[in-house]
């Protein structure tokens, strides 16, 4: 008798107790007992009783302008800014659309609207019937744009910007009542907003413009942040995952606001326990966060590194398995780092940051690994240089450290396999190789066989780049909700540099739920060799279709850079006569050309490279139109190889790829 195990069930008793508890907030008067807990709070509250909470544990910012001595960036600061104050925004794939007078409830993609002033638990965030996304208005409710006019203030000391984060602040507080509205239906965007504010009202508590009047609403506004965020905690059963740690980050930064307060101390127990147990239960033992998702693992190395700093800051003591479980996942952003200083595109992408303090390329990674090694003096990096004076200078603002003045971080990273995430990284003689055969993330005992996931059907899938330039590359995500078929079609297999069987997904795609995956599949342990003359990198799954039936892949990927090859070997079983197709989805800037069995890669019409492709009877070999997405919502065209031939029973496979010296395709 197949049971759903104890925490599933009490997973569901505890969040439907909850749903239900909240819902009766909307019937008691929220006002009074708000009032009631603020007035002694607020009471002889003042801006420079503001200023000395925040910078007590964010820091002092006022030597900024002496800091960012960098011109270019000190010019893109005062451009994101300029663009700010003319209520031009860029979030998720929009391009710079000017949405004035300021609308927190509008999807300005898509034009849908969430009316005002409906209890957050009415709303429907997600309708799969319209091309809304809720990301888009949540993305932008975030406040990540105050951080750049707080920064420009501190630059120029005029005063508009400082008035333009007031203005903001007091007008999303009278357009966002608690509770009412769509900007409160997720309290992993409640908590990243009230850091954001934080922050950025630290950067302009200089300023003139700042009175009393508006700290007394702004505590106000923060408490019930914080109050919000206690009553309506993400907790999952038996993992949480990126909601719950952005709550939790979010009410230690909050709690510590209030630290003299009741409230502040019974939040800041609470929330610095379950940091702590978080850190150890989403964490794997190799520092890989448990969703295996690259954009997923930055957002969570935010969300783990930037308490970590602040607590560092306070004198809290951080048990010693913590400072290892926070180096682990920083090193492990220095494996995946590329040559070219980009992270691989692996599991969903959806742009998600905590404190973005410069508009960096959404997929570099590198100011982590620079601000962690000027406090651990860690040479995680590899040949390349990190540029993090913004994001160090208010990150470690108040921190006794001595710097490390070595710029250019050289230590070679060698090839690693990061066994418990079913990750293969291969370097060798500047050529990258990401291998890829991870379980699902999150609930992998569910009953059903249906998973929660932020992984998509890339099973034995890879990246691959020679120097500075990706040559085969993840073609990303996307979108999420606005378009169904755009997001499975993004998280398919043939979407992936993998091998699909008769049309057949690796892991089954829901059409009603764009975060779960059903189906049985198994997969091998990922093995790593290295031998004298080249490494070898391979892993296998089988997929259940029914008692009798199954389909079996195994590759393996040998790299010899003294050589300059690359040899795929794939062995496929599946009982009948079946149709296969293996893909290559090309980085946007290499195209090819079809020579029969064997396809030329270009860079800027300069020969790089020749795909071999199996000699087969019948086979076929395609350079298809396609697209990758490079960032959330943003679409670029491409080319992908797509070869395809018959078998019966089981085949093997064999792919070569030859590159010229690296000296010659720099």
């Amino acid at each position: 008798m197949n049971l759903t195990p104890h925490h599933i069930t009490i997973s569901k008793i505890i969040n439907r107790l909850t749903v239900e508890k909240n819902k009766l907030w909307r019937f008691l008067p929220l006002k009074a007992i708000i009032r009631k807990h603020t007035k002694s709070i607020i009471k002889n509250t003042n801006s420079d009783k503001l200023k000395d909470k925040l910078v007590l544990f964010l820091g002092d910012f006022s030597d900024f302008s002496n800091n960012c001595t960098n011109k270019s960036e000190r010019n893109e600061i005062i451009k994101l800014a300029d663009q700010t104050l003319d209520h031009k925004f860029n979030y998720l794939g929009s391009d710079l659309t000017k949405v004035d007078p300021i609308d927190w409830h509008t999807d300005f993609k898509s034009g849908f609207t969430w009316p005002k002033g409906k209890f957050y638990k009415k709303y429907i965030a997600v309708d799969l019937n319209n091309d809304a996304d809720v990301k888009v208005p949540w993305e932008l409710n975030r406040c990540h744009h105050l951080l750049w006019l707080g920064e420009a203030y501190l630059l120029t000391k005029d005063e508009k910007y400082a008035d333009e984060v007031l203005f903001q602040i007091e007008h999303w507080i009278e357009e966002n009542p608690l509770m009412y509205s769509i900007n409160w239906a997720c309290a992993m965007d409640v908590a990243i907003r009230a850091v954001n504010w934080m922050y950025a009202v630290n950067m302009i508590v200089a300023s003139s413009s700042l009175t009393d009047e508006f700290a007394k609403k702004m505590i106000k506004s923060l408490f019930e942040h914080g109050w919000f965020i206690y009553n309506n905690l993400e907790k999952g059963f038996p993992y949480s995952a990126n909601h719950y740690a952005s709550d939790i980050t979010g009410l230690l930064f909050l709690s510590q606001f209030f630290i003299e307060s009741s409230f502040g101390k019974k939040w800041w127990d609470f929330s610095k326990t379950e940091y702590f147990s978080e850190i150890r239960n989403q964490l794997l033992l190799s520092g890989v966060h448990f969703e295996r998702s690259i954009s997923y693992h930055r957002l969570m190395a935010e969300l783990f590194f930037y308490p970590y700093l602040m607590m560092k800051r306070v004198n809290e003591n951080i048990p010693i398995d913590i400072h290892e479980r926070v180096r682990l996942m920083i090193e492990f952003i220095a494996y995946y780092t590329k040559p070219n200083g980009l992270s691989p595109m692996i599991g969903d992408s959806d742009n998600g940051r905590l404190l973005p303090f410069e508009n960096n390329v959404f997929n570099d990674h590198r100011y982590l690994l620079g601000v962690y090694s000027k406090i651990h003096h860690s040479n995680f990096s590899y040949k390349f240089k990190i540029h993090c004076l913004i994001d160090s200078f208010f990150l470690l603002a108040g921190l006794n450290y001595k710097e490390n003045n070595n710029k250019q971080l050289s230590k070679l990273l060698l090839s690693k396999t990061f066994q418990d995430a079913g990750f293969a990284i291969l370097r060798s003689n500047d050529t990258y190789l990401f291998f890829n055969n991870s379980e699902l993330s999150r609930y992998p005992d569910s009953p059903s066989k249906v998973y929660g996931t932020h992984t998509h059907c890339d099973l034995l899938s890879f990246e691959f780049s020679l120097g500075e330039q990706d040559i085969i590359i993840d073609p990303g995500t996307f979108v999420y909700t606005s378009s169904p078929v755009d997001r499975n079609n993004f998280r398919s297999t043939k979407k992936h540099n993998t091998i699909v069987i008769d049309n057949i997904e690796q892991y089954d795609l829901l059409s009603n739920n764009m975060f779960t995956v059903s189906g049985e599949v198994y997969l091998g342990q990922i093995v790593h060799q290295l031998f004298d003359e080249y490494e070898e990198c391979e892993g296998s799954y089988k997929k259940i279709l029914s008692e009798y039936s199954f389909i079996r892949h195994n590759r393996r990927i040998r790299l010899s850079s003294n050589s300059n090859q690359m040899i795929i070997y794939d062995y496929v079983k599946y009982e009948g006569t079946h149709e296969l197709a293996m893909y290559f989805h090309l980085a946007p800037s290499v195209k090819a050309i079809n020579e029969y069995n064997h396809i030329k890669l270009f860079l800027n019409t300069v020969y790089i490279a020749t795909i071999y492709l199996p000699i087969n009877e019948g086979a076929k070999i395609e350079i298809l139109n396609d697209t990758i997405s490079p960032s959330y919502g943003v679409i670029q065209k491409s080319e992908t190889i797509k070869y395809t031939c018959s078998f019966t029973s089981e085949i093997k496979l064999e792919t070569l790829v030859k590159w010229k010296d690296e000296l010659e395709i720099m």
